[in-house]
């Protein structure tokens, strides 16, 4: 099956390209794919976003999913766009499940962007032709990008300590991205239109991932100055597991993938 890859160099889309699934996809970083003949691909995933459209309304002339699916509306191709958790809107520690068909309450710009997408992208290839993944805490070697691994990793590398500003006991959804592009690969390959959650299917309360990395690095402290509500989730897995024969992630390979992060071996998805 032929496979574009676009964002080749985006975190995640260095982590497709380190995966055995995906040796033989074609890769454009978006630039390129924007100038690209992409019609003979039978499926195409992107990993590319512009950060512009985390800070400030939605405005498509930023918009990459849009202006890709723009080139392949009269083609056979079928599209695969990363979504986010956030558009289903923030939950509390007692409704944080997560489920396809629960009404979306986007509520900042990322968020409201990414919802604005999906229904464009439908709107313009059909539901059938789109499948839209709303990934959860997808985390690797990402010492330095402003995401929760990213500043807990270089925290703890470079001042000894983690810290949260949300409560220890929030629960989220980690998957390590390595195990992320394996389920990714097989989607690809057998790709059907809808909506799907894809992350770990469990929750994790962000203080215990806070310890693994603190044990994993032999030194540091949790400091934890709760500013902001705890914002759990969990996405359910269950259309997802019945749709694609993904293996089910699970707590010990989570706890194998935190710990990697520090001995060096997820050095190469960074």
């Amino acid at each position: 099956m032929a496979i574009a890859l676009i964002g080749k160099n985006s975190f995640l889309g260095r982590a497709l390209l380190n995966d055995f699934a995906s040796r033989d996809w074609t890769s454009f970083s978006h630039h390129d794919a924007l100038h690209a003949d992409l019609k003979g691909f039978q499926c195409i995933v992107n990993c590319a976003f512009d950060p512009a459209l985390k800070t400030g309304p939605y405005d498509p002339a930023h918009d990459i999913d849009l202006k890709i699916v723009q080139k392949i509306q009269a083609a056979n191709t079928h599209y695969v766009m990363l979504s986010s958790r956030l558009v289903y809107g923030p939950r509390g520690q007692v409704d944080m499940i997560l489920h396809e068909n629960d009404v979306p309450h986007p509520e900042n710009f990322y968020a409201r962007a990414k919802y604005e997408t999906e229904k464009s992208l439908v709107a313009l290839l059909g539901q059938a032709r789109v499948t839209i993944l709303r990934i959860g805490n997808i985390f690797g070697a990402e010492e330095g990008r402003s995401t929760f691994m990213g500043r807990a990793l270089q925290n703890l590398k470079q001042k000894g300590e983690i810290v949260f500003d949300m409560p220890g006991d929030a629960i989220r959804d980690f998957r390590g991205a390595s195990s992320w592009a394996m389920a990714m690969g097989i989607i690809a390959q057998n790709p059907k239109g809808g909506i799907y959650n894809l992350g770990a299917g469990f929750g994790t309360e962000a203080q215990e991932i806070a310890q693994t990395l603190i044990n994993a690095h032999g030194s540091g402290n949790l400091v934890i100055r709760p500013e902001k509500p705890a914002d759990s989730f969990v996405l359910d897995m269950n259309k997802t597991s019945a749709d694609y024969d993904i293996p089910a992630y699970t707590r010990t390979q989570l706890l194998s993938d935190l710990r990697a992060l520090l001995d060096g071996r997820l050095a190469d998805i960074g």
